[in-house]
């Protein structure tokens, strides 16, 4: 399963100053190195938990049935009487916006809203095809929660402050090379 981040969120619930105070940060001059920061600390909280902060749009590509002559399923993929089920281990779904099948001669068909049944109240989220000799399916969604419990939020503190604390990246120490010179 490949997850491709179409859209991010508009606007992240942490804002500069509140991380500014949090680092405890009182002058200007880090608020750009902060700013990028914070993004990075959310999408870190985002793929360790599947859990999306605000929404946004994703593309999530599964592969239905690997080849080489013999049918295994991925974990991530059910097949029953006729139907495929994707279990889709993000959180919150909004909506499914598009639902895309390819062929295993790499034709492309959209499925029509009849054709799909999703089940985004469960976790994983569930969408029931009914197509069941295709070999990918591509999957358009809307995920994310406007507003992200306290937890969330402090691990999205917590990860930037690692972030902002190592930004210069771990000190190495180049030891000279001399020729000739053995200990």
């Amino acid at each position: 399963m490949q997850i491709k981040l179409l859209t991010s969120p508009s606007d992240e619930c942490i804002s500069l100053d509140w991380a500014k105070e949090y680092l405890r940060v009182d002058h200007d001059a880090e608020d750009r190195v902060i700013s990028d920061l914070i993004p990075a600390a959310r999408e870190i909280i985002q793929s360790q938990l599947g859990y999306y902060v605000g929404p946004q749009k994703v593309q999530v590509t599964v592969p239905l049935i690997k080849r080489k002559g013999r049918k295994i399923t991925p974990r991530t993929v059910g097949h029953m009487r006729g139907r495929t089920c994707i279990r889709l281990p993000l959180s919150p779904i909004i909506s499914v916006e598009k639902v895309k099948v390819i062929s295993f001669e790499g034709k492309e068909e959209i499925v029509p809203d009849g054709k799909y049944h999703p089940n985004l109240n469960t976790y994983p989220a569930l969408i029931i095809l009914d197509y069941e000799d295709k070999d990918t399916a591509v999957i358009n969604l809307t995920v994310g929660t406007e507003e992200p419990s306290k937890a969330i939020k402090n691990k999205i503190l917590s990860t930037l402050a690692d972030l902002y604390e190592n930004r210069l990246g771990p000190l190495v120490h180049k030891i000279p090379l001399t020729s000739g010179i053995c200990p």
